[in-house]
């Protein structure tokens, strides 16, 4: 049955503000979603060399590597055409897949700009996919048969920024209510912007998520962090900016033990509240 996919982009230009957890609760939440509804499928992309989605459930280049991933798959060998995408999912979760990243997806990207420039000069080679689009064409057999698809974006997209808002629909944005995690914010809405502006992209930006935040009850007990709010809100509208995910020790213990805030924490702890918000209003705003 074809089904109708959404493609979210977590992604922002500053590293340290939750970006992966936020990308692996989301895709969590969503799966459970559908796993409550017999719905689609989810796909957990990683686009970090450092594959920290990966490591988040317990795959990754570690002890336990050989056994959740015995054939090293990475998303490289997708993108470069050598390995088809339908056979590099690892299953996590029912409804939950992940498509890995390592330290090879450096190399990838230098091979990429390499087939990009040769292509330039009248050397295309075989295969050759323009690198603005090499997520598009690579990953398009998941589109009508996943639900969702969730990039886990590196901090830094570098030559990959076209290729993610080429082909996500929509981008959550997570930021610290700090002066340069927002300054980052605004930064990568630019980017996003100039490429949309110049027919290089079809993203949107979707929500801004406010992370590790002191916030309780709508109170904190950190100077400037209110204010930073009302900033950010003013900027975006606030049907954009979502519930602030509180600072917590539950947080930052779930990967840890390679589980998502659903399956570590209780649904009355505040973010699981938040990160359930986010779940809900994406489903709605794609939906």
């Amino acid at each position: 049955m074809n089904i109708s996919t959404t493609v979210i982009a977590v992604s922002t230009q500053k590293g340290g503000t939750g970006k992966t957890t936020t990308a692996c609760n989301l895709a969590a939440g969503l799966a459970l979603k559908e796993s409550h509804a017999d719905g689609g499928s989810v796909v957990l992309v990683d686009l970090d060399p450092q594959g920290d989605s990966g490591k988040f459930f317990g795959v990754s280049d570690m002890a336990w590597h050989e056994e959740r991933n015995p054939a090293g798959i990475c998303i490289s060998d997708v993108l470069m055409g050598e390995r088809d995408v339908a056979d590099s999912l690892l299953t996590l979760r029912d409804k939950l897949y992940l498509l890995p990243a390592s330290q090879k997806l450096k190399d990838a990207e230098f091979d990429l700009v390499t087939n990009e420039v040769m292509s330039a000069s009248g050397r295309r080679r075989r295969g050759h996919v323009p690198l603005a689009h090499v997520l598009e064409e690579r990953l398009d057999p998941l589109m009508g048969v996943a639900r969702w698809i969730v990039i886990d974006c590196a901090p830094h997209l570098g030559i990959l920024e076209a290729a993610v808002f080429n082909f996500a629909d929509w981008v959550v944005a997570p930021v610290q209510l700090q002066y340069l995690s927002a300054a980052g914010v605004s930064q990568h809405t630019e980017s996003l912007d100039r490429l949309v502006v110049e027919g290089d992209a079809k993203s949107k930006l979707a929500f801004i998520l406010p992370t590790m935040t002191s916030m309780r009850g709508g109170k904190t007990w950190q100077i400037g962090e209110s204010q930073m709010l009302e900033a950010v809100v003013k900027a975006y509208g606030r049907s954009k900016v979502l519930t602030p995910v509180p600072d917590s020790v539950l947080v930052e213990q779930s990967p840890g033990v390679h589980k998502s805030i659903f399956e570590y924490a209780g649904w009355q702890e505040a973010p699981v509240k938040a990160y359930a918000n986010l779940v809900e209003k994406v489903y709605s705003y794609a939906g």
